[in-house]
């Protein structure tokens, strides 16, 4: 039988990238199968998102070995790329030398991206504050992370910020947080009585988890008073909801029981002296 050699070049190649294109899809479907079960919209559901990040993660790192890998066993297949394919295969480590000069921001990113998926500083849907502003992560790439805030806004931020600078994870090991709601009354404003309605308005809220509660005056000023409410959720978004209702049935427990303890300013006003006024005689 006569053989084609353009024939068997083309078939060649096309199974090679037939094959790639194969194992990626793969690595996708296997990673829907692991994490089919697992829920990573909820808060509590620590242990949940933690798998899922590691998943996600993993899977697009071997995915680009894999399409590596296929691009060098490609060059492998023609004549005049033949040392170039086996220099990628077998030359790793001068590669490396190369690529650590050339594109050290991506290498540290893809680097920072292990150590989050191991060490695990942030996961799918923690709760953080980054730049000043509340969201949730989204997504997790090799080289980047997305933000989705609190307005639906996207915040994308390369993942060596999560290694290098400070942040506030609200979910990192407990999903529960602890709200404060301020109020600033008057000086005659009877604490004792807001204490008991505060906590008459905790108890009847199932937002709130009985874990934590105080009502305190924890500042003064000229004037009025400044009055902390401390309550515990399950959550940052059940907490923010909590304070919600508990300022809004304090406000309006203090406008009608004691509307003059709401913040006033005060005029004193003093009679004027006038001075005494002398006739003299003409």
């Amino acid at each position: 039988m006569r053989r084609h050699p353009v024939a068997d070049k083309t078939a060649e190649i096309l199974f090679l990238i037939t094959t790639t294109w194969f194992i990626v899809q793969l690595l996708k479907v296997g990673e829907k199968r692991l994490i089919y079960e697992y829920d990573t919209t909820n808060d509590t559901n620590l242990a949940h998102r933690k798998f899922v990040t590691q998943v996600r993660f993993f899977r697009r790192l071997i995915v680009i070995l894999v399409v590596i890998l296929g691009a060098s066993l490609l060059l492998i297949t023609f004549q005049g790329s033949r040392k170039v394919g086996l220099s990628v295969l077998t030359s790793a480590g001068v590669v490396s030398v190369v690529l650590g000069f050339a594109a050290q921001k991506t290498l540290a990113n893809l680097l920072a991206g292990i150590q989050i998926a191991l060490n695990q500083q942030i996961r799918l849907d923690d709760a953080v504050v980054v730049e000043k502003e509340w969201g949730r992560i989204e997504e997790i790439n090799l080289t980047s992370v997305i933000v989705r805030l609190w307005d639906r806004r996207r915040l994308i931020l390369p993942i060596t910020y999560f290694v290098e600078t400070p942040f506030e994870n609200w979910t990192r090991s407990d999903a529960s947080i602890v709200g404060a709601i301020f109020l600033y009354l008057d000086y005659t404003v009877p604490v004792e009585a807001v204490r008991k309605k505060a906590r008459e308005l905790a108890e009847n809220d199932p937002l709130w988890t009985g874990d934590s509660f105080a009502v305190q005056v924890t500042d003064t000023t000229p004037t009025c008073i400044q009055v902390r409410v401390l309550v515990s959720a399950q959550d940052a978004p059940s907490a923010f909801d909590l304070r919600c209702h508990m300022r809004e049935n304090l406000i309006a427990f203090i406008r009608d029981e004691y509307p003059q303890s709401l913040p006033q300013t005060r005029l004193m006003l003093a009679e004027e002296l006038k001075p005494q006024e002398h006739s003299t005689g003409q």
